[in-house]
């Protein structure tokens, strides 16, 4: 009878502790809210996960999901999510207000408008709508009607979020900057705990140069949201900004300890100590991060991103490569296998880029990086029908993708279906109506192939409806210097100026067109218009120079440069520029002095030690040019430009060993650096003997389909130092084609036509490149030549 009770009282127990199914959900998702409102989105997603796998047609888990991703940045699975919501319930608000939000971030502004539409015909009153609507009209062009509509919003509803940000974006751009401060304020004392009304007020107090209240308000931001990584990398941002990249890496850091399985954040570590420190501090760290956490595909494969960036193709080519062993055909081991394909395809190694892109749409036949690699290796092949195929299959997928659209566009071009091309761009437009990458796309087809006039008629439309767009004013105004209409190009780029008063690339581009037509004093003011919005900038400074020299007024071009270098201590640009100056006017003495406070100033830019080189070979000072580069490399380790320029050194002081050797170490930490391989190529020739001339033809051989004179030239050296002269010449000769006045190219080509049986031409060419009042290094070989025939 005991234990029949004992047993009955257990049974009661597990009955009473036993929860209905609805009853977990309903706890799954609580829990969810709690982890969310901690910012623990890791756990809070499991629980949503978790409610979804016992219900999955509650639409408050998917709302939730949605919510979720919104906060974790992941706006793919927020738009999916919300969707979700829609297809159990089609009338809920919320969800709707969501994605209307989610398409404004992708600026999809007539899908976002159709949504808005839908809630405001079941809820004419939602002020949630009408921001979001106002958002809309806002971006469509109408700044005035957006801002009556924002402000009837906060007039009902003060502080709502979306119109507080609409006014007070409006009222930035217009230049009231206290008044967009104002609203912000206003409406963070309604919501304090808002981080997107805090995240636009830090950038209004970052355009109004109030860095007090600036770093109060994102100390305040990582404060309420530690998770949250956007607030702490805006606080690192804003450190770097003003002087303190210390206290911005100790932020990331702390970023990195908040979340240590974001490897985002890693990443942004690394660019950040790459911008403050350089790329081998940015390698450093990477490997270090690599260290720790030898599984993180993502920082491997970021590592092999930094090698091709700088050009150390042997480097990422290996980098790529773990990846690649540690995936497999994972979705890492695939992407890594395409960067290897296009860095490959670049280097000129066709055949192993399409071995990886053949093994990459093996395993996803709808892989569409590879399909557009695919479809470029296959339009430089002129395979155009299979290049459009693959560029088809793509755009399925990506209806909208502008890389793919401009790709097909161009291989219905080269097909000379030209009329098939315009209208691939124009359905993606019809998809994607308010793109404007698309519309650019239109008018820079339209203008390629002839109809520049409906290309001005497009970018005038669009201008029309976004008339702050800087690329359409740049566009139209290359488009109607084509036609020869410069009035029409000085026009629109004054239209530009008037539309975007505080861009100083208004200023710059108007300059730039005065001094393409010679009117350099009007120039002069433009530029000079140019550096007051903008003192450091390096285009309006260096051209702004160069007017000055090209009317002959150096004196002027120095004593502006001399200004501002003392305007601007820390700027090495005035220092530079100013030792280029003193260097045409022959001021050897104040031209050194000027480049070495350029170096004083910054020793991790190039552009000093390279000017200084130039300067002592110019006048065969060849152990101080030498020296100079040296002095560099000590602080640019591996840099490339200082490289060759090192080989170019030895060269011209005549130690060939030194300078060939020089030219393969740089092929070995870039075999794509053509410059090298072209260096190389040459003085191998000049060298002489079977194995040097074997490796020359092998290095030129690259170059036999290239537009470039200097690399022609090679090609047609190389062959005449092979004793193949007939094949040399059509390669001279379109050099010398393409850089008539060069002296050197006159002197190969007629040493050439010699060789070639035809003597006299050639003696002529050779002389002519003697009277040439330009110097060449090999005016002493052209008069040998002459002598011995």
């Amino acid at each position: 009878m005991r234990r029949y009770v004992v047993a009955l009282l257990a049974a009661v127990f597990v009955l009473g502790g036993c929860a209905s199914k609805e009853e977990r959900v309903n706890q799954h998702l609580k829990k969810s809210e709690d982890f969310l409102a901690r910012q623990d989105f890791d756990r809070a997603s499991v629980e949503a996960r978790n409610a979804l796998q016992l219900d999955p047609r509650r639409a408050d888990g998917y709302f939730l999901e949605g919510r979720i991703g919104e906060a974790r940045g992941n706006l793919q699975q927020s738009y999916a999510a919300f969707l979700k919501v829609l297809e159990l319930e089609p009338g809920n608000i919320p969800a709707k207000l969501h994605l209307v939000r989610l398409l404004l971030a992708g600026h999809d502004v007539d899908q976002a408008a159709k949504r808005v539409d839908e809630i405001l015909a079941a809820d004419k009153t939602n002020p949630e709508a009408h921001a979001l609507h106002a958002a809309i009209v806002n971006a469509r062009g109408d700044a005035a009607a957006a801002r009556t509509e924002a402000a009837e919003v906060l007039a009902a509803r003060p502080g709502q979020p979306e119109a507080a940000s609409v006014l007070a974006g409006i009222q930035a751009r217009g230049g009231d900057t206290a008044g967009a401060a104002a609203t912000l304020e206003d409406a963070i004392r309604v919501d304090p705990k808002n981080l997107d009304l805090r995240l636009a007020f830090s950038q209004v107090l970052a355009a109004a140069k109030d860095t007090v209240r600036l770093e109060q308000n994102l100390r305040e931001t990582v404060d309420l949201a530690p998770r949250r990584f956007d607030a702490r990398l805006a606080l690192a941002r804003f450190y770097a900004q003003t002087g303190q990249s210390d206290k911005g890496e100790a932020v990331l850091r702390e970023a990195i300890k908040a979340d240590p399985e974001d490897d985002q954040r890693r990443l942004a570590l690394a660019q950040y100590v790459r911008e403050r420190a350089g790329v081998d501090a940015a390698e450093k760290e990477l490997k270090q991060m690599i260290a720790e956490r030898p599984k993180a595909l993502l920082l491997k494969f970021a590592l092999a991103q930094l090698y091709t960036g700088i050009g150390r193709t042997a480097d990422a080519a290996k980098a790529y490569q773990a990846v690649i062993d540690a995936d497999k055909t994972g979705p890492q081991g695939l992407a890594a296998r395409v960067e290897l394909a296009a860095n490959y395809f670049r280097a000129g190694r066709h055949a192993d880029a399409e071995t990886l892109v053949g093994e990459v749409l093996k395993a996803n036949p709808r892989d569409n990086r590879a399909l557009l690699l695919r479809a470029q290796m296959a339009m430089l092949k002129k395979q155009y029908e299979p290049a459009i195929a693959d560029l088809r299959t793509l755009l399925k997928d990506q209806p909208g993708s502008l890389e793919g659209v401009a790709a097909l566009a161009a291989a219905h071009r080269l097909n000379k279906q030209v009329e098939l091309g315009r209208e691939a761009i124009a359905s993606a437009i019809n998809l994607y109506p308010g793109s404007a990458e698309l519309r650019l796309l239109l008018a820079n087809y339209l203008a390629e192939t002839g109809d520049r006039p409906q290309a001005v008629r497009e970018l005038d439309d669009l201008i029309q409806k976004e008339p702050r767009l800087v690329r359409a004013y740049e566009t139209k105004a290359a488009v109607q210097l084509n036609q020869g209409d410069a009035a029409g190009a000085e026009k629109t780029l004054i239209a530009l100026k008037t539309a975007v008063p505080r861009l100083p690339l208004a200023d710059y581009r108007l300059g730039r067109l005065y001094a393409a037509q010679g009117r350099y004093d009007a120039a002069i003011r433009e530029y000079e218009a140019a550096l007051t919005l903008a003192p450091g900038a390096r285009e309006p400074m260096v051209d702004m120079v160069r007017a000055y020299a090209a009317q002959g007024k150096l004196d002027q071009a120095a004593a502006r440069a001399a200004e501002l270098a003392r305007a601007q201590p820390g700027n090495v640009l005035p220092e530079l520029m100013l030792g280029e100056i003193y260097v045409a006017q022959n001021r050897g003495a104040d031209a050194e002095a000027a480049l070495r406070r350029a170096i004083v100033i910054n020793p991790r830019v190039e552009g000093p030690y390279l000017a200084l080189s130039q300067y002592f070979m110019k006048s065969r000072a060849y152990d101080k040019a030498l020296a100079a580069i040296e002095e560099g490399l000590k602080s640019l380790p591996g840099d490339q430009v200082l490289g060759l320029s090192l080989g170019e050194a030895y060269q011209r002081a005549g130690d060939r060993d030194r300078a060939v050797t020089t030219y393969e170490d740089q092929l070995k930490i870039n075999p794509a650096n053509d410059a090298a391989a072209n260096n190389l190529a040459f003085l191998l020739a000049q060298v002489g003997g079977r194995d040097n001339l074997e490796r020359a033809m092998l290095l030129a051989a690259r170059f036999e389909d290239s537009s470039v004179p200097s690399f022609l030239d090679t090609v047609g050296w190389v062959h005449l130092a092979r004793g193949e002269a007939d094949q040399a010449v059509p390669f001279l000769r379109k050099a010398l084609e393409l850089a008539p006045q060069s002296p050197s190219f006159m002197y190969h080509l007629g040493a050439a036509l010699m060789k070639a049986g035809k003597p006299d031409e050639g003696r002529a060419l050779v002389n002519k490149a003697l009277d040439s009042k330009s110097e060449f290094d090999e005016a002493d070989a052209a008069r040998r030549l002459l002598a011995s025939n």
